[in-house]
């Protein structure tokens, strides 16, 4: 099923889990643009018994690009009208499986975690776009480091305002623009994992919130793995005890979503003030201390955590309940990874054009 065919036809979905702190559900559907039949199944319980048809009914209808926030929200709906109650299943853990077992029927390729310059790594993301889009290469997630100190700046930031520079230079940073928005980041290349996921756009929801919401709980089931406890806070961050440990960001372009954000698993605060061009006020002990508040890290949560523990949870979060298959990049992405990464991504042109 690659771009342009989503939903071309009636499928059965399936998928089984033990959730979290309760009991097994298994969920099978029939659907083709929406959802036409639901049978759940499990050793949970549901009061009054007899209202587990009407839940399953409450699912037919949607979209297969509903969100995930949409079924449950129409599930909880039915339970407080009808008085029903759930123990060791939940409407949001239903409506998690529901969109698993679309998601079931999707063929994903996986590209592990490797190593690249700032550059390449933008090229890369580019070129599976194109792949994607072209239908030569299957929906991608892929995970990887930065080969050098990097910093990203967003799609519509100007370079000068927001990096130094010329300390990036003599410190041997790397400086990139990404296709993306948001704001400029720094990358460590020992102190975090980033992932990026490429895909028609017909495989999520049609709005960005709820889009960033479903891709970024991939990440936060990732970090749960790690008996660390997540926190959406819209529009594109993770939080951990209430401090951000994540950042995401999304663009879509004729048909195709990326996202690509990290998992923070070090900070070191005073390198990122070193580079991010902030007044001297905003790197005085205070101003650091007060982003040490805001910003936290998986060693900050769990020491100890190695960072193959680390991608090894965050891995499990993205393909768990998936169709996948790990593979590498064809010839023809890694030709024009680099021609973008050369053309493109390391020029001044672009990196500098705000």
């Amino acid at each position: 099923m690659l771009l342009g065919h989503a939903w071309d036809a009636t499928m059965e979905g399936f998928y089984k889990e033990k959730v979290a702190g309760g009991k097994l559900m298994s969920v099978k559907i029939v659907y083709d643009e929406f959802i036409e039949s639901v049978e759940i199944r499990g050793d949970f319980f549901i009061y009054p018994e007899e209202s587990l048809p009407a839940i399953e009914k409450s699912i037919c209808g949607h979209n297969v690009r509903d969100a995930e926030s949409a079924i449950a929200a129409d599930i909880e709906s039915l339970a407080s009208k009808e008085g029903i109650e759930f123990v060791g299943i939940s409407p949001e853990a239903i409506a998690r499986a529901v969109k698993n077992a679309i998601m079931s029927n999707i063929k994903w390729r996986v590209l592990p975690l490797a190593s690249y310059p700032a550059a390449m790594n933008m090229g890369i993301d580019c070129a599976i776009m194109e792949a994607v889009r072209a239908g030569a290469s299957a929906p991608t997630m892929r995970f990887y480091t930065w080969k050098n100190d990097s910093v990203s700046i967003g799609r519509f930031q100007c370079m000068e305002e927001e990096v130094d520079v010329k300390e990036c230079n003599a410190t041997g940073v790397d400086c990139v623009r990404r296709m993306t928005g948001g704001g400029a980041v720094y990358h460590d290349s020992s102190g975090e994992i980033t992932y990026s996921i490429i895909t028609p756009e017909a495989y999520f929801p049609k709005g960005i919130r709820e889009s960033y919401m479903e891709i970024c709980g991939y990440v936060m089931r990732g970090l749960l793995f790690l008996g660390i406890e997540p926190e959406f806070a819209p529009i594109n961050d993770i939080l951990a005890n209430g401090r951000k440990i994540s950042g995401n960001a999304q663009t879509r372009s004729r048909g195709v979503i990326l996202q690509h954000g990290t998992i923070l698993y070090n900070v070191d605060l005073k390198k990122m003030f070193s580079i991010l061009k902030v007044s001297k006020e905003k790197i005085s002990d205070k101003r650091i201390g007060s982003a040490e508040e805001r910003v936290t890290s998986v060693l900050k949560e769990r020491p100890g955590t190695s960072m193959e523990e680390l991608y090894n949870a965050v891995l499990q979060g993205f393909v768990e309940g998936k169709s996948v298959e790990y593979g590498r990049f064809s010839k023809e992405e890694e030709a024009r990874a680099s021609e973008l990464a050369e053309k493109v991504y390391k020029s001044s042109d672009w990196n500098f054009s705000r």
